[in-house]
Parts: C-alpha cells; structure tokens; sequence
C-alpha cells in the first residue's frame, strides 16, 4: 500500500493535480472561477480567475479557513488604495513581484505577501471597489458571511 500511494504522489506531482492542487481546484470551482496553474521557474503556484480579477487559490482556501485573520492580500485588495508607485503596486503593500507564466505562456505579475498570499497585481492597484474586482469581492464577502 505504501508503495502505491508513493507511486501515486510521484505520479500526480509530475504535471497532474496533486492532492492539494485538487481541494483548490474544487474550492474555485464552487465559488464559480476558472482555476489557472502557473509557474516561476520549478515553482508552481495555483490562481483562481474571477473574470479579470485574479488571486491565489491557496490564498481564497486560508480566507475561507481563518476567517479571523484574511490573507494580507486579501486585506490589501480590501484597503484598495496604493500608497505609493515608488514602489510599484506590490511594494506600497510590502509585497514583493512574482513573475509567473502558465502553460500557454500567459504572463501573471502577482503580488507575493509575506504570509505567502497572492493577488495579481491589477486587481490590487484597481481594489474591491473596481468593476474588475466587483465578482471577487462578492465572493469575499459571502466568505465573511458564512
């Protein structure tokens, strides 16, 4: 059995869906948004695409989860007003610029907060009360609710 499921986790990291990969998969799906794996490097990381606003799967998984205390990106998109451009979008937030691409070479500059959070970085700069925000937050608002 432990050889199966080592196989199992060998074979579902080489491209596949891991498990992990898969709840969030399910969990953009549920809260009706395309889920979208990207890469930087060997580093995968997984966005959930409300229309043009975009934000980390993992980041919607933590916001449904700790309601308590929202991801940092989350917080940031909600604040929705940059400080300064000196420091590009991501750094008026303290967030530092992750260039991703997905499997068709799409480019995703998203911002990397330092809990691990992400949001693309148009979607911060524009905030929840932008038309492109508007589906996300929404979405984070029946999180709120429940």
């Amino acid at each position: 059995m432990k050889r199966f499921l080592s196989l199992f986790l060998v074979l579902m990291s080489g491209g596949f869906l891991t498990p992990a990969s898969a709840a969030v998969r399910n969990l953009c799906q549920a809260q009706k948004a395309e889920f979208k794996e990207v890469s930087q490097g060997d580093t995968a990381y997984t966005l959930c695409l409300f229309g043009e606003a975009v934000v980390g799967a993992e980041t919607l998984q933590k916001a449904t989860s700790e309601k308590e205390t929202p991801p940092q990106a989350l917080a940031a998109f909600k604040k929705g007003e940059t400080s300064r451009i000196s420091g590009g979008v991501c750094g008026s937030f303290g967030a530092s610029l992750l260039e991703a691409k997905d499997r068709e070479g799409n480019n995703y500059n998203l911002c990397h907060f330092s809990d691990g959070s992400l949001i693309e970085e148009t979607t911060l700069w524009l905030g929840a009360d932008s038309l492109l925000g508007e589906k996300l937050s929404r979405i984070l608002a029946k999180i709120n609710e429940s």
